[in-house]
């Protein structure tokens, strides 16, 4: 032994992976959301639960901050509000998406027969039954959110 100690590992993963990949992830969710704003389930929704399943809960952290920075910038165009003002409600929805995301991975993993998720036509059922469920997550938590500062 030369004295150096192995990297802690968490998901067979070192910290600073973790961390790149939750940028990465943030930054494609911020991507996602700037283009998908004016739809009722912008396709970050989509990718944030593929994130989480694939790459675990770690991943939750790059949905909180791509969707928490998107949020806040599509508030202040719209509203013309200080950015600080923002932050709150932004935040909070940052955490709703990450929730779901969280939420819906974890749904999947119990419920799930196969190594493949939906890989079989009753994951596919039990998918699709707790898909509106899952969906409801984010606004339960970003609507009042919004409220709470003013902006509904």
């Amino acid at each position: 032994m030369d004295g150096q100690r192995e990297p802690a590992r968490f998901h067979g993963r070192t910290a600073s992976e973790l961390c790149l990949a939750a940028l990465a992830v943030g930054g494609v969710v911020y991507a996602l959301e700037r283009a998908g704003l004016a739809l009722a389930l912008p396709p970050s929704a989509g990718f944030a639960l593929g994130a989480v399943v694939l790459w675990g809960p770690c991943a939750a952290a790059g949905v909180i901050l791509g969707s928490g920075l998107a949020q806040a910038e599509q508030l202040h165009q719209v509203h013309g509000t200080a950015l600080s003002a923002l932050l709150g409600a932004s935040a909070a929805i940052g955490l709703g998406n990450a929730a779901q995301a969280l939420l819906g991975a974890a749904l999947l993993r119990r419920f799930s027969v196969s190594n493949k998720m939906a890989s079989t036509p009753r994951d596919a059922v039990l998918f699709c039954a707790f898909a509106p469920l899952i969906a409801l997550i984010s606004p339960a938590i970003g609507a009042p959110a919004l409220a709470a500062a003013g902006l509904l």
